[in-house]
């Protein structure tokens, strides 16, 4: 979960508690990664909150932009992931609007189906 753009999403609608809770067993798993680790979470935490979706790469050419969505009955998160050898920051700016126009369609139709 720590490592991916669809984990670190759903990092961002937790509340404080778990995530503490969460951080200690990523910590764990992590050893001496973890603070590199945690720094990226802190990041995509924000980028959720200013831009609504974030991305990692913790993969050789592998990107992934993620954006949580509530729902009726918790928070969905939304994915696209691409093999590439582009920057995080080109896939971000070929893919991040869709990704964002794809949320705002499937809000809409949660909200028709469940009002």
């Amino acid at each position: 979960m720590e490592l991916t753009s669809m984990g670190r999403a759903h990092l961002s609608t937790v509340s404080a508690a778990k995530r503490k809770a969460l951080d200690q067993a990523f910590e764990k798993r992590n050893g001496n990664n973890w603070p590199a680790i945690r720094s990226e979470i802190e990041q995509a935490i924000r980028s959720v909150a200013e831009r609504e979706f974030c991305s990692a790469s913790w993969q050789p050419e592998v990107v992934a932009l993620a954006t949580p969505l509530p729902g009726p009955d918790g928070t969905y998160i939304l994915n696209v992931s691409v093999s590439t050898p582009q920057s995080i920051d080109a896939v971000e700016r070929l893919l991040a609007d869709k990704l964002l126009r794809l949320r705002e369609r499937v809000a809409h139709d949660i909200e028709k189906r469940h009002g």
